[in-house]
């Protein structure tokens, strides 16, 4: 894995069935070139929001991110402790550099 980019920033977590919370969130953004096909753009981060709204979205698996430029992203939530949420991006972040 090659790191491209690290960004941090504060901004909403909105989960399906309990509306938005604000979140503070990191993450990074890297290039896997261990594929036979080429390299995949791959993008993990950490975020920490109101309890019942991370545990909402963990329930659900997936939830959307407003970043803090207004952009929204889906995520794909892989873990949530009582020091936040691990999640991985589904798509390219807009206005992101390729």
């Amino acid at each position: 894995m090659k790191l491209l980019a690290r960004f941090s920033g504060d901004g909403w977590l909105r989960a399906e069935g309990f509306g938005s919370a604000t979140a503070a969130y990191e993450f990074t953004v890297s290039r896997d070139i261990g594929h036979a096909h080429g390299s995949t753009l791959v993008t993990n981060g950490r975020l920490l929001s109101e309890f019942a709204t991370m545990a909402d979205a963990a329930a659900r698996r997936w939830a959307t991110l407003v970043l803090s430029n207004g952009k929204s992203v889906k995520i794909d939530i892989r873990s949530l402790s009582s020091d936040g949420m691990e999640f991985t991006v589904r798509e390219p972040i807009p206005d992101l550099p390729r």
